[in-house]
């Protein structure tokens, strides 16, 4: 899922959940995956 404005602030990780920072405009600016990217949340610019 793609929000369409960015995060807010960063969440806390815990077991099993990343964040990255992607900043590449053909895709969007930074998402949080879970389970090794079974399940993405991303948000755009």
């Amino acid at each position: 899922m793609i929000l369409q404005r960015p995060f807010r602030k960063r969440y806390t990780l815990t077991a099993g959940l990343d964040y990255e920072d992607i900043d590449d405009p053909h895709y969007w600016k930074a998402e949080y995956r879970h389970d090794g990217g079974r399940h993405c949340l991303a948000c755009g610019f």
